[in-house]
């Protein structure tokens, strides 16, 4: 018993498997968009936001300049930055206590 593969009328075996390469194509396509789109959107979502350029003490003086800073808030800063002064901590916040029962 021969099966005989099932073409439509006018259709040669050499057209039906340039057919196949053409769909095979378009699916290996398909699949390299959606690979790069997946890709994309990890980077995104997993970039490390320390990646951005800290500002330098030039950056924080044409603040003052344009108005931007207090003369003030940029000497502290700029104390913090050569390591005068250490961050301060504000001790009125604190955590919630817990409950009390």
């Amino acid at each position: 018993m021969r099966f005989a593969a099932r073409s439509l009328p006018g259709l040669t075996a050499q057209t039906s498997a340039m057919e196949a390469v053409g769909l095979f194509v378009g699916i290996l396509f398909l699949i390299l968009i959606g690979a790069a789109a997946v890709f994309q959107v990890r980077k995104r979502y997993f970039q490390d936001d320390s990646s951005s350029e800290a500002l330098s003490i030039e950056d924080y003086r044409r603040l003052m300049e344009e108005g931007s800073l207090a003369p003030q808030e940029f000497e502290r800063i700029r104390r913090q930055m050569e390591g005068i002064e250490k961050p301060k901590t504000d001790d009125r916040i604190q955590s919630p206590s817990p409950p009390s029962d």
